[in-house]
């Protein structure tokens, strides 16, 4: 009866070394597949970040089209407006007063202008500090401020 125990109890032992080998395995093989779902969340954000900022991008650009349209109409509008040069008024003014009206302007100089323009584009500077505070970034991590909240 001794040896038969003997064999039960060298097969059981090679049973469990057997089970410890596919528990090992099946961890190993769920380990990797964990890696690869991860993998592939990293590269699906990356994807969908860069996919936001070209959409971004693309609606910042169209804006600053429409932006420069909507300046150079108003500008078309303001050339047809006639502004007296308050300049030439008063050397006109200054002139008159000091005996000598109808001045000349001095040979090779330009001649004074009549009128004066106002340069939209000129006042209305766009850089990236004005851009900043029409379009605010939302800062996720931000609780209270919320939606719409500008980033600092």
């Amino acid at each position: 009866m001794k040896p038969i125990r003997k064999r039960k109890l060298a097969r059981s032992s090679r049973q469990r070394g057997i089970a410890m080998v596919i528990v090992l395995v099946g961890i190993a093989i769920l380990s990797m597949v964990a890696n690869e779902i991860r993998y592939n969340s990293v590269v699906e954000l990356r994807l969908a970040a860069n996919q936001r900022d070209e959409v971004r991008a693309y609606f910042l650009a169209q804006s600053g089209i429409g932006l420069s349209r909507l300046v150079l109409k108003f500008q078309k509008q303001m050339d047809q407006i006639q502004i007296p040069n308050l300049g030439g008024l008063l050397s006109q003014l200054t002139g008159a007063l000091s005996g000598t009206p109808g001045q000349t302007p001095p040979v090779g100089g330009p001649p004074a202008p009549t009128s004066m323009s106002i340069q939209l584009w000129r006042m209305a500077k766009v850089d990236c500090h004005m851009l900043a505070l029409m379009v605010p970034e939302v800062d996720p991590k931000a609780a209270p401020g919320g939606i719409g909240a500008p980033s600092k």
